[in-house]
């Protein structure tokens, strides 16, 4: 018996596993690449990348530039305004766990005032510095609030 759980229990788990995913359409990937919809250099149209993340929305001298929305292949998404090619402005990025984060871009990263909504239900609200870092902030937790930071995607309270 002992021979079966170590022996061949894995070897069928990395079967089955190949056998799931062994096809990018299984995984919701579009199987075409590049701009498989309309004029993705100056007008709004959908682009595939190799890895499977998509970008649908304007387009300006073939980057993205105007309103867009981006799904990543890992199921996190992001929407909002574009300015030569990076995230810049107002935008909602939805983590795959359902945490989001609302607030402004800047050069593509989460800069200025944002707020971060855990999966709890909790905001934490902050001044942030870059991608999952905060200044100093409040967490909103059932009404009530406390003075918190965030480094990494981690609140820090007192």
């Amino acid at each position: 018996m002992r021979f079966i759980v170590v022996k061949i229990l894995p070897v069928l788990a990395v079967f089955l596993l190949c056998q799931c995913f062994s096809s990018k359409e299984k995984l919701g990937i579009p199987k075409a690449k590049g701009c498989i919809k309309g004029d993705c250099t100056s007008e709004n149209g959908v682009y595939v990348y190799d890895n499977g993340d998509v970008y649908t929305g304007s387009w300006k001298d073939g980057l993205r530039d105007g309103s867009g929305g981006f799904v990543y292949a890992n199921g996190d998404s992001f929407e909002g305004l574009w300015q030569k090619d990076l995230k810049e402005g107002e935008g909602l990025y939805v983590f795959q766990n359902g945490e989001t984060w609302k607030g402004n871009f800047s050069k593509g990263i989460q800069k200025g005032q944002g707020e971060y909504k855990l999966q709890s239900g909790s905001i934490f609200r902050g001044e942030f510095q870059s991608d999952g870092n905060a200044t100093k902030g409040k967490l909103n937790k059932k009404g009530k609030e406390t003075d918190c930071e965030l480094r990494n995607w981690k609140l820090f309270c007192s």
